[in-house]
């Protein structure tokens, strides 16, 4: 995958920087987010679940002070995307059913791979905590 950012996501990252200043702010996107793929029915959407919710995950570590060992620029970069995948009328709108999570599957797809390494090293952390019983800082 391309490591340009796709088209019109440029213009999230600076709301993205002012969200990661603000516990609150960062906790209702993090929380609008995770409810917004819940409720997902979309196939299109399922092809992502798992990705897009380890990256919450990593922002919630993040937002409680229990992981740190992750780049400012990949902060905002995950950011800018939930910011994308909230946002009703996106490119394609999501909806238009059948394609409206098109986008937001590609918005993800960009993120995780813009922040593979340091998403990867995320998952070890929460391996190795799950593997020493403390499994609950997630979610």
């Amino acid at each position: 995958m391309s490591n340009k950012p796709p088209y019109s996501f440029s213009r999230f990252l600076k709301k993205a920087r002012g969200i990661l200043e603000s516990k609150d702010s960062l906790g209702e996107l993090i929380s609008n987010a995770r409810e917004k793929l819940r409720d997902s029915t979309s196939e299109r959407v399922d092809g992502f679940k798992e990705k897009a919710f380890l990256l919450l995950d990593l922002l919630q570590c993040y937002r409680r002070g229990e992981y740190r060992d992750v780049s400012s620029k990949s902060l905002i970069t995950i950011v800018a995307g939930v910011l994308y995948f909230l946002l009703p009328l996106d490119s394609l709108p999501d909806f238009l059913f059948g394609i409206g999570f098109i986008d937001d599957a590609a918005i993800i797809g960009y993120v995780v791979s813009a922040v593979s390494g340091e998403l990867e090293a995320f998952g070890r952390w929460l391996d190795e905590k799950a593997a020493l019983g403390d499994d609950d800082s997630a979610g």
